[in-house]
C-alpha cells in the first residue's frame, strides 16, 4: 500500500512501463515470426508500397514462369532437330549407297528409310505436357499424320502429312516482348526430308535407282534447310537465356525491397529488445522503491 508518495511520478514511471512491455512484447513477436507487422495496419506508412512491389513481383513471376515454359518447349524442339538431322545424314549415306552400288539385298533402302521416317515422324510428334510443338497453334494435334501418305508426285514435296496450322507458338515474355518461337513441321526443309523418306522407301519398293537418284536430291536440300532451323532454334534460347536472367535479377530486387518493409532485421530487434528489458527492469526497481516510501523517507 501507497502511504505518501509522489503520485504523479508514480504514474509517470507506471506509464513509461507499460510503453516498454507493449515495445518489449512486439519486438519479441517481430523476432518469432520474422515479420515487422502481422497486417499491413502495422506498415501503414509503407502498406501501398508494399502492395505495388507485390504486385510487380506477380507480374515479374508470371513471366518468367512463361519464359521457363518456352526454353523447356525449345530444348525439345532443338531435341527434335537433332534427332531429325542425324536422320537426313543417314539417309544421305544409305542413298549414295544405293546409287553407287545399285539397289540390291546388300541395301535394304526400303526397310531402312521406313526406320528413318519413323524416327523423323516421332521427333516431329513431340509432345510437352500434352501439347504438340511443331502443329503451330494446334497443338492438341499430332502434326503429322501417320502413316504417312504418298505425296502427290513423286520428287515434288508437299504438306499433305501436315495435320497443323500455320501459326506460330509464341509467348509473351515482357510488356514489350513476344517471342515466336515455333518451328511448324510444314515447313520446307521438313516436306523436302520427308518427300526424300517416301521416294527412298518407293525406290526399294520398285527397285528403281532413279527414284534413289530424286530422293538424294531432295536430302541434300533438306539437310542445308535444316540446319538453319537449328540456328534459329539456337538464336532463340540465346535471347531467352538473356530474358529469364533479367527477370530473374528484378525478381531479386522486388523480393529485397519486400523484406526491407516487411521482414524483421533480427540482430537489430535483439539489441533494441535487450535495450528495452533493461529499462524494464530499472522501472520495476523504481515502482518498487516508490511504494515503499514513507512520509519519514520522502522528507529527508
Amino acid at each position: 500500500m501507497i502511504r505518501v508518495t509522489n503520485y504523479a511520478q508514480m504514474n509517470r514511471s507506471l506509464n513509461n512501463m507499460m510503453e516498454v512491455q507493449a515495445r518489449t512484447y512486439a519486438t519479441n513477436t517481430q523476432i518469432s515470426s520474422g515479420q515487422v507487422a502481422q497486417n499491413y495496419a502495422g506498415i501503414a506508412g509503407d502498406s501501398e508500397k508494399t502492395l505495388n512491389l507485390r504486385s510487380e513481383a506477380t507480374r515479374i513471376d508470371n513471366y518468367l514462369s512463361n519464359a521457363k515454359d518456352v526454353d523447356r518447349r525449345l530444348t525439345l524442339i532443338d531435341q527434335s532437330l537433332s534427332a531429325i538431322g542425324d536422320a537426313a545424314s543417314s539417309l544421305r549415306t544409305l542413298l549414295m549407297q544405293a546409287t553407287t552400288s545399285g539397289l540390291s539385298d546388300a541395301v535394304p533402302l526400303e526397310q531402312e528409310a521406313q526406320g528413318l521416317l519413323d524416327t523423323v515422324t516421332g521427333a516431329l510428334n513431340v509432345s510437352e505436357d500434352g501439347r504438340y510443338l511443331f502443329g503451330g497453334s494446334r497443338t492438341d494435334t499430332k502434326p503429322v499424320i501417320v502413316p504417312v501418305p504418298d505425296p502427290a508426285v513423286w520428287g515434288d514435296p508437299d504438306a499433305s502429312y501436315y495435320a497443323g496450322d500455320d501459326v506460330a507458338l509464341s509467348a509473351r515474355l515482357d510488356d514489350q516482348i513476344t517471342m515466336d518461337y515455333g518451328v511448324n513441321a510444314d515447313r520446307q526443309g521438313f516436306q523436302q526430308l520427308i518427300g526424300s523418306l517416301k521416294a527412298a522407301i518407293e525406290a526399294g519398293q520398285i527397285g528403281s535407282t532413279a527414284m534413289a537418284e530424286t530422293a538424294l536430291t531432295m536430302v541434300n536440300d533438306a539437310i542445308a534447310t535444316l540446319a538453319d532451323y537449328r540456328a534459329e532454334v539456337g538464336t532463340n534460347q540465346a535471347r531467352l537465356d538473356s530474358i529469364i536472367s533479367g527477370h530473374e535479377d528484378r525478381k531479386v530486387t522486388q523480393e529485397e525491397a519486400i523484406a526491407a518493409i516487411e521482414k524483421t532485421d533480427i540482430p537489430s530487434a535483439t539489441v533494441r529488445m535487450s535495450n528495452d528489458q533493461t529499462i524494464l527492469d530499472a522501472s520495476y526497481m523504481m515502482v518498487s522503491q516508490i511504494n515503499r516510501m514513507s512520509l519519514a523517507d520522502y522528507l529527508k
